[in-house]
């Protein structure tokens, strides 16, 4: 027996649940079409729980590290600190780097020196990493800021 207007049969009952009244037919298509929607949104709602926090680093030099109990800017030269945390950036993907000290789950404390500062021999950067309970977590130096920062981020993220 079709709809007149729309020349349509009606929904048969529903065998499984005949509170429902008529059950619900879906064609290949809407099948298909319903799938992806609802893959979609499984694997959207996966990747959103699935994302960790990054660890939120804050970089700092030695001197301003050693001054105070908590970090101050101190007479850091800003490009230089802008150049490692660059670097760190790029080197460490994993991490984000803060400007916000309450907030940070690691320190830095980092130092680029010059060659003439090293004496022509030693490292030109040297530094620290401090958990926020102001651990020591490793430290070391390298000649270039970028394997530096390499070595960095490898004892954050271990």
């Amino acid at each position: 027996m079709k709809n007149q207007q729309h020349g349509i049969s009606p929904l048969p009952a529903c065998e499984i649940c005949p509170s429902w009244g008529h059950c619900l037919i879906l064609f290949p298509d809407e099948v298909t079409e319903t799938m992806k929607h609802f893959l979609v949104v499984l694997l959207l709602t996966g990747w959103v729980l699935g994302q960790e926090a990054k660890p939120r680093v804050y970089v700092t030099n030695h001197e301003s590290w050693q001054e105070a109990s908590t970090l101050v800017a101190g007479t850091y030269s800003g490009a230089t600190r802008a150049e490692q945390i660059k670097t760190l950036a790029k080197a460490c993907p994993a991490i984000t780097v803060t400007e916000d000290q309450a907030r940070a789950n690691f320190f830095v404390a980092w130092d680029s020196k010059t060659w003439q500062q090293t004496s022509w021999g030693g490292h030109e950067n040297e530094f620290t990493v401090y958990n926020s309970a102001k651990d020591v977590i490793g430290s070391g130096a390298a000649h270039h800021m970028k394997n530096a920062a390499k070595d960095i981020c490898k004892l954050l993220t271990k």
